[in-house]
Formats: structure tokens, C-alpha cells, sequence
């Protein structure tokens, strides 16, 4: 399968933007991330593309109109005329620095990639 055909499967919140739109940030999730197509393997590699590109779009949307802030949490209060919401910080001060946390997509991505990252291996000791 295709990036886009898993993003279509994994992202159906996403359904209403086009092709076009979704190969845009596929292209950006590619440029922007490890290149683990050898470690991964095409399909998981194109899984992996998908969710970041899922991700990158998730920010970009929770920061729309929130000055850059990240808007997270549960929604606490709400009011209808002339709009009003509020949401609770969903940090903790144990929180991972991590931004792929931020969003289940994020998640996602790292728990592929992770066999990729690895860690290091000890040859000798001493």
C-alpha cells in the first residue's frame, strides 16, 4: 500500500481533504523524518509516513488560531454565544519533551520506528 492509502485507513478524520492536499504533508513527513526505509521495510515504512504526516497534520491543527500554543486536554468549560472553550493542560511535569507524545499518530510513529533507533550495543568491556 501507498502512504496515502494507509493515511486514508489510519487518519478518517482527515477524509475531507484531498489527494493532493494529504501527498503535501506525506512529502513533508518524508522530509522531515529519519530516513528508516531500509530499516523498515516499504510497507511499514509508507505506515510509518502516513501516521507522521497524521501527526504534522494534528499540530497543525490544534495550533491554528492559538497563537502557536498547542491546545490539549480535555475541553473543562464551554459557552455558545460568542463562543468560548477552555481546556485543561494536559502536561505534566513528568511529561516527556517528546513531540511525537503530543499526538496518538505521534504514538504510533515512534512505536514503529522504534526497532529502528534502537539501543547501543556494547562490543567490549573495559
Amino acid at each position: 500500500m501507498t502512504p496515502l492509502e494507509y493515511f486514508r485507513i489510519v487518519a478518517t478524520q482527515y477524509a475531507s481533504m484531498s489527494d493532493q492536499e494529504v501527498q503535501v504533508w506525506i512529502g513533508i513527513a518524508e522530509l522531515t523524518s529519519a530516513d528508516f526505509s531500509g530499516c523498515l521495510g516499504e510497507e511499514r515504512y509508507n505506515l510509518a509516513l502516513a501516521l507522521l504526516a497524521a501527526h504534522l497534520i494534528t499540530v497543525q491543527n490544534s495550533t491554528a488560531g492559538s497563537g502557536g500554543a498547542v491546545v490539549s486536554g480535555p475541553i473543562t468549560s464551554e459557552k455558545e454565544g460568542d463562543l468560548s472553550r477552555t481546556y485543561a493542560n494536559n502536561v505534566s511535569s513528568s511529561s516527556s519533551s517528546n513531540p511525537l507524545d503530543s499526538t496518538t499518530y505521534g504514538k504510533q510513529y515512534m512505536s514503529i520506528t522504534l526497532a529502528c533507533v534502537g539501543a547501543p550495543i556494547m562490543t567490549r568491556i573495559g
